[in-house]
């Protein structure tokens, strides 16, 4: 079984080893899946390409054809940038303040591995 890993995004310390500590498997690969659904399209520098703008289509109050095809561009760029997890599911929920998104995922190496991300914009 392949066992994915990343430095975790806030560089919290190992106590063990005094490097930054990683994610591992599901956890790394759902963090990399938040990165992309939450970083605007150019806002990396070199990476023009990498991002969504799902908060961007989330904040203009959003009709339910808007939703469904920011439903296709999210999926999409995740897809296209995550390749270590197969999107099954992206699901919105109207809130009074904005919106909770939820994110159903599964590992490409591991069908049985399965992840929801949580996101509230």
């Amino acid at each position: 079984m392949i066992n994915y890993s990343d430095i975790d995004f806030f560089l919290t310390k190992n106590d063990l080893t005094g490097d930054a500590s990683f994610k591992l498997g599901i956890y790394a690969v759902s963090q990399s899946i938040g990165n992309i659904a939450l970083t605007r399209r150019g806002e990396r520098v070199f990476s023009p390409n990498f991002g969504s703008n799902l908060i961007q289509g989330l904040q203009s109050g959003a009709s339910e054809l808007e939703l469904n095809i920011l439903k296709g561009i999210v999926r999409s760029q995740i897809q296209e940038q995550e390749p270590r997890a197969i999107i099954d599911s992206i699901e919105f929920t109207r809130l009074t303040d904005g919106f909770k998104v939820d994110i159903f995922f599964h590992l490409v190496a591991d069908e049985t591995a399965t992840g929801t991300l949580s996101l509230t914009v």
